[in-house]
Order: C-alpha cells, then structure tokens, then sequence
C-alpha cells in the first residue's frame, strides 16, 4: 500500500506544471553585481580625506569635515536610492534575463569573484591591482581586449569626478573666512580639467583588479560574459546603475560642500 501511495503520489507532480523560475528582484541583481557595495567605500574615503591629503590640521576643521561626510555620504541610504532608480526601469523582462545568467554556474562565479575584489579595503584593493599588472605583463592580447570590453568608464567618472570636487570644497572652505560661499562654477571647471587623467588612472586600476578577479575564467568564458554584457537587460542595467549613481553622488557633493560650508562660516581656520 504504502509503495502505491507513493507511485501515486509521484503521478500526481508529473501531472503539475513545472514551477516557474521566481523572477529575481533587484536586490538579487544588485548583489550579484556587487552594485550594493559601491557606496561603502566612498563615504569613508571622503571622511578620511582631509588629514590624508593635508587639505586642513585644525582640529575643528577635521571634526566638521568628518561628520559632514558621514552624513551627506550615507552608504544605506544612496543604495537605497539606487535600488528604487532601478526598480523603476528594469522590467520583468529585464529581470528575467538578468536573473538567468546570475543564476547560472558561470554567472554565480563571476558575481563571487566581483564581490571578492569589491569588498577588500581600499589598501587590499591596491595590492590586488599590483598583482593584476602582473597577470596583464604576460596576458595574450586577445585577453587584454577582453578586459577593456568589460572595463565601462560611467561608472568610474561618477565616482572620481565627485571625489575630486569634495576635495576642491574643501580646499575652499578652510581658506575661506566669514560667511563662506562655495564658488560651484570655479570648482567644477578645475575637475573637468583633471578629469581625463583622473578617470585613465581610475581605469587602469580597475582594469588590473579584473585581471585578478577574473583570473581563474577562461576567455570563453569571459566571451559569453561579454555577451550577456552587451545584451539589451545588462546594457540597460549598467547604463541605468552608471546615470542613477552619478545623480546620487553628485547630489551627496553638493549637500556635503553647502552643509560644510555652513559650519565653517565664522570659524575662521
């Protein structure tokens, strides 16, 4: 009796249609992207900036210009922001693409190598990069233009170009005295012109951090991944993620630089 019920029982699935594939959620993809990572570093580095660079050593300064980063460069709440950018344009389509590579072997690989790289500190990153230059020396060149394929710069300009205006703010405000206005136009027009140089350095970087993350894939491999890259879902995803984060980080500058500004006025260092 027992092995007819369970005959039975297995009659009665097969006769079920397949479950379907759960569609993944933006969460998901920005995990497998590690696009929930790319706020965490950025609000540090800001806060940490301006011994590091020597903008100021006044004390108070440093206490105003900490405080200010954490709170304008809030890590949760500008991924927050990205997610909602991104729930508004991906759609299920999209989703269902994107989640039928991340959820395959290769892209489960991929996403945990990414990952790996994107959550070492900033002094871990370097030593990978060193390590990456290695792998490039001696890379075939049919491998290196893989790398530049994958290697989007919209993303890395949006990061750099704000980096380098919170240290312009800075350089401006602690010089300043009395009620202090940010000039924007002046500071904007001194990191377009870095900009180019600035954002080959910042490439070259990530370029070498590939080289490492990516190490142990084969160029097959790292075809089919070019491919799903240049697909209409990951195309619009990395082009949607790269304007959504330029927006949010260049709004954090500006409340960092008015809200630093403000504190400083009559200070006086």
């Amino acid at each position: 009796m027992v092995r007819v019920l369970v005959a039975f029982a297995f009659m009665l699935l097969a006769a079920l249609p397949a479950p379907v594939a759960e569609t993944i959620s933006i969460s998901e993809v920005m995990r497998a992207t590690a696009l929930d990572t790319i706020f965490d570093q950025f609000g540090p580095t800001i806060s940490a900036a301006a011994g590091d660079q020597q903008i100021s050593q006044n004390r108070v300064f440093l206490e105003h210009w900490k405080d200010t980063a954490q709170r304008a460069y809030d890590g949760p709440a500008m991924r927050d922001e990205l997610v909602a950018a991104l729930e508004a344009v991906l759609t299920a389509n999209d989703r269902e693409e994107l989640g039928g590579f991340f959820r395959s072997e290769l892209g489960q690989r991929i996403s945990a190598a990414e990952r790996e790289v994107a959550l070492l500190s900033s002094d871990a990153q370097l030593a990978v990069a060193n390590e990456g230059r290695t792998l490039m020396s001696s890379a075939a060149k049919g491998r290196l233009a893989q790398l530049d394929r994958i290697n989007t710069p919209e993303m890395a300009r949006a990061f750099v170009r704000q980096g380098m205006r919170a240290m312009l703010v800075g350089l401006s405000v602690a010089g300043q005295r009395g009620t202090i206005v940010l000039p924007w136009p002046a500071i904007d027009a001194q990191v377009e012109a870095m900009m180019p140089e600035l954002t080959k350095t910042a490439l070259d970087n990530q370029k070498a951090m590939m080289a490492y993350a990516y190490r142990d894939l084969s160029d097959a491999e790292l075809d089919t991944y070019i491919a799903f890259l240049t697909g209409p879902a990951a195309s619009k995803l990395t082009q949607r993620a790269s304007e959504a984060a330029d927006v949010i980080v260049t709004e954090a500058t500006h409340s960092f630089g008015q809200a630093l500004a403000a504190k400083m006025s009559g200070v006086g260092v």
